[in-house]
């Protein structure tokens, strides 16, 4: 009974984190955090450097985002050297605040322009970042130079014992983790899917709803199931690839049968076991049309088409630079809480939707930490090993917390901030009000610059991924959706990406606060249309043997 117990919370530990990722990375931040904080104590490094080391553990483990050993190392290695150099600039500018504004301009335009590149540049740029605004996070002058790179140094040397030698990631293991809790998730979204049926009304709402997490979550992990084994050095994984296409196809069988029976709730008809469709008599196939006939203009500027990656670079400089202004003006002290507001929620932003929704997560979060953080501070006051632990434990809280609950994210990021003002003597209630007021100018300035400088809305992104979708779903040939034919599982592969692809274009859309009503109802009956046409029309359903997964 016992082992039974803990293997179904271990299933849903996995399928809530698909193959321990979040928590792992958050047990080796803690560690890596903790390690440099005892040895720059031990050493007797000030204050100065006792906070630059801590931030930069932090840091380094925010930047590196690879899955293998290997790739980690490489990471390591080229953010240290993009760091150093930074983190020197930084600091020999501080005594000039108008030559440090500019550098810092300077180093967000181009890390921000690095993001072209994919992940590895992403992180480069979340180095330069960080390393650069260390300088007047910690007040660093020209005398502190040596003492804040020896810090950095011990960040990533505690870092790199963490993550490699106390808890190193195993390839082989990881990938079996990931498997189970692919595993795991198509369980839950088998058996969600049987759900809507079986009721009406708000109940059968609810319980679609449910049914629409599990299947997104299905697809992530399906993603990173995929992302994992592309990634992975060359024999690190043998019989991997085999195994993950005989996942995906389970997995997409599943998510296929979900769908069917988000349309069959709608429909207000149940559907037996057997293979069925979607009628849509009297209707055009969506994927019949020509794709991308009508596409939403853009709104540019009209001398200048930016691409995408140009124009959220042009976007976030404009936004920091406000923030910058603005900060300082609040603040003289505190300014660079409104500059990390508004250059962090650009990251993972594809549109001005996405940067106005992930402003308001940062400020409700923040809003949300203030009160908790303070409270917990002003009980453990005095006790110095109490809030080292509630530090550490907001921290992994940061990496423990799904992206997507991004309010969390920064709700543990202010409370980690609380510990460490109490634990320098400098909190007080103004503090972290001003907290509040930072976070909220630094959210309006980005929000300004995504509305202002050549802005990309969430329609035109959108009408692409809907041009993609139908493109995809009308090369759709064959006996079905899933097959065992590889040619069957890779159009059954690009169609669920592709749909996914769709529904995270919309969802900014579809949210319950958006005060385009109008926009809402269509956006969501075209997604019900799109549905009904390619699974009702197009394709028929899942084959009635189920498929097997690997063992």
């Amino acid at each position: 009974m016992a082992n039974a117990r803990i293997g179904r919370a271990r299933k849903r530990l996995l399928a809530l984190d698909p193959g321990l990722l979040r928590l792992s990375a958050g047990a080796r931040t803690v560690l890596g955090l903790a390690g440099a904080l005892t040895v720059l104590v031990a050493l007797g490094a000030p204050q100065k450097g006792v906070l630059a080391g801590g931030f930069m553990a932090v840091a380094t483990a925010l930047a590196i985002s690879e899955h293998h050993v290997r790739r980690q190392l490489t990471a390591l290695l080229l953010g240290s050297s993009v760091a150093v150099p930074t983190l020197t600039l930084g600091t020999l500018l501080a005594v000039v605040p108008a030559a440090w504004g500019a550098g810092l301009l300077v180093v967000v335009l181009v890390g921000t322009y690095a993001r072209r590149n994919g992940r590895r540049g992403t992180d480069l740029g979340i180095f330069a970042f960080m390393a650069y605004l260390l300088s007047q996070f910690a007040g660093l002058r020209p005398p502190d130079l040596p003492m804040a790179t020896g810090a950095a140094a011990v960040a990533a040397a505690t870092f790199a014992t963490a993550r490699f030698c106390v808890l190193p990631v195993r390839s082989r293991r990881r990938f079996r983790t990931l498997l189970e809790a692919l595993e795991a998730c198509r369980s839950d979204a088998r058996r969600a899917s049987t759900e809507p049926a079986r009721h009406t009304g708000s109940r059968a709402r609810r319980t679609e709803r449910l049914l629409r997490r599990r299947l997104v979550r299905l697809h992530a992990c399906t993603r990173l199931v995929q992302e994992f084994l592309d990634e992975a050095p060359a024999g690190s994984l043998p019989g991997g690839a085999a195994a993950a296409r005989r996942a995906e196809r389970a997995a997409a069988a599943t998510w296929a049968r979900g769908t069917l029976a988000i349309l069959d709730a709608r429909a207000g008809s149940a559907r037996g076991p057997g293979p069925e469709r979607v009628s849509t008599r009297g209707e055009a196939p969506l994927h019949a049309r020509r794709p991308g006939t009508s596409p939403r203009a853009a709104p540019v500027w009209p001398w200048v088409r930016p691409g995408r990656t140009t124009r959220q670079a042009l976007q976030v400089t404009t936004a920091v630079a406000l923030a910058l202004v603005g900060g300082h003006l609040v603040s003289p002290q505190l300014w660079h809480w409104a500059v990390v507001t508004a250059w962090v929620v650009f990251l993972r932003a594809e549109h001005t939707e996405d940067v106005l929704l992930q402003s308001g997560r940062r400020l409700v979060g923040t809003v949300a930490g203030v009160p908790v953080g303070y409270g917990l501070a002003v009980v453990a006051a005095g006790h110095e090993p109490v809030l080292a632990a509630l530090l550490l434990g907001f921290v992994l809280g940061i990496f423990s917390t799904p992206p997507r609950r991004y309010w969390a994210v920064t709700f543990f990021i202010t409370g980690a901030l609380s510990m460490a003002l109490t634990l320098q003597g400098a909190l007080s209630a103004a503090v972290l009000l001003l907290r509040v007021h930072e976070t909220l100018l630094g959210a309006l300035c980005a929000v300004c610059a995504a509305v202002l400088v050549a802005p990309l809305g969430a329609g035109r992104i959108a009408d692409e991924r809907l041009s993609e979708l139908l493109r995809v779903a009308g090369g759709l040939t064959g006996p079905g959706l899933v097959h065992d034919g590889p040619r069957c599982a890779g159009s059954s592969r690009d169609l669920r990406l592709s749909l996914e692809a769709y529904r995270e274009a919309v969802r900014p859309l579809l949210h319950p606060l958006s005060l385009r009503r109008r926009e809402r109802v269509r956006v969501r009956r075209t997604l019900e249309r799109v549905e009904t046409s390619i699974f009702g029309a197009s394709c028929p359903v899942v084959p009635t043997r189920r498929p097997q997964f690997p063992r």
